[in-house]
């Protein structure tokens, strides 16, 4: 089932204390996918998700699941699951009750609970009770408890904020997982940008109430519809420049652009196109190495003109050390922002 949400605009506080913190927002996600609502803390993302649930008053616009219009709705006939950031499950009932209780008389008595379980990998665990269970395996109840009554439409808050690095990653994929099995419409809200990047198929990136761009996860990082987008998604180095047509001269050189530019523009290189090169380049400094495992962040000084930091993505062994004089090159093309 379709998610189609038309400039919608929604407010908090009461009286003259009302705040506008949705402005005319406008998003859609496919039939059977997965979209992620990225931005900043106060962006409005969980707003979004209460209205699309039914849990807070919408001032304006439409929201609709398929040809279903759910605006008007109370939250109960809406078709859609809610899993919030801790799970929220009932501590007096065990993990099987807490999965049926969204189910009808019918529902309870059959194999819809054991088959959810499954469906999350923790099959036999019915009869355990909230507290025995760790943060991801509840978690995964909770989505267990979200799906139950085959809903249109899956809200995920923020579900793994809670969870270490390692489980974290463990939990998205088994989560994934689950909703792809069941063909099921969903939308995760996150601040984590490697989470969004790595598991939507549409990513919606949201900023003070508003829409910056939706698009397709690699759509967004590769061409960021502007300099704000392409500094909050992903690491970006920023360098001032003059544009030329197909070329922008830089700190760095002359540099070939994705898109022509004339003028002063502010330039954004990712640090994966930095490269640290034998032959002739531009001089810079080592100031600090972080070490990834898989690759390694290499911050640099221009020597030229020290006030002028980058940072490089290098695949790791990296034979480098603090203060060593190398020479940078840009490999691809780079994008240029018309500056204000």
């Amino acid at each position: 089932m379709s998610l189609i949400v038309d400039s919608l605009t929604a407010e908090v506080g009461d009286g003259r204390d009302r705040k506008r913190v949705l402005h005319e927002v406008s998003l859609s996600v496919e039939s059977g996918t997965l979209g992620a609502v990225l931005g900043p803390s106060g962006s409005g993302k969980s707003t979004l998700l209460r209205c699309i649930a039914g849990l807070h008053p919408v001032v304006s616009g439409t929201i609709r699941a398929g040809d279903r219009t759910l605006h008007g709705l109370p939250a109960e006939r809406r078709r859609v699951g809610l899993v919030p950031q801790d799970g929220a499950l009932f501590p007096h009932l065990t993990v099987g009750q807490n999965v049926a209780f969204g189910l009808d008389r019918g529902g309870r008595r059959g194999r819809r609970v054991e088959e959810l379980l499954e469906l999350v990998e923790l099959p036999g665990m019915a009869s355990r009770l909230p507290h025995e269970l760790s943060g991801g395996q509840a978690q995964r109840v909770a989505l267990a408890r979200a799906l139950a009554p085959s809903p249109d439409i899956v809200l995920l808050d923020e579900p793994f904020s809670a969870l270490d690095a390692t489980l974290r990653g463990a939990v998205r994929e088994q989560v994934r997982r689950a909703l792809v099995e069941t063909r099921t419409t969903a939308i995760l809200v996150t601040h984590d940008q490697t989470e969004a990047l790595s598991i939507a198929d549409r990513l919606i990136v949201l900023d003070d109430g508003r829409v910056r761009q939706v698009g397709a996860p690699e759509e967004v990082y590769r061409r960021p519809v502007d300099l704000w987008t392409g500094r909050f998604v992903g690491e970006a180095n920023v360098l001032a420049g003059e544009g030329h047509g197909a070329h922008v001269t830089t700190a760095l050189g002359d540099l070939r652009l994705v898109d022509p530019a004339v003028g002063s523009v502010t330039v954004l290189i990712r640090p994966e196109h930095l490269r640290i090169v034998d032959a002739p380049g531009t001089a810079a400094r080592v100031t600090s190495i972080d070490y990834y495992g898989h690759d390694a962040l290499v911050d640099l000084d221009l020597i030229a003109d020290p006030g002028i930091r980058l940072s490089a993505r290098l695949a790791t062994p990296v034979a480098l050390n603090v203060g060593d004089a190398v020479n940078l090159r840009v490999v691809d093309p780079v994008l240029a922002y018309l500056a204000p």
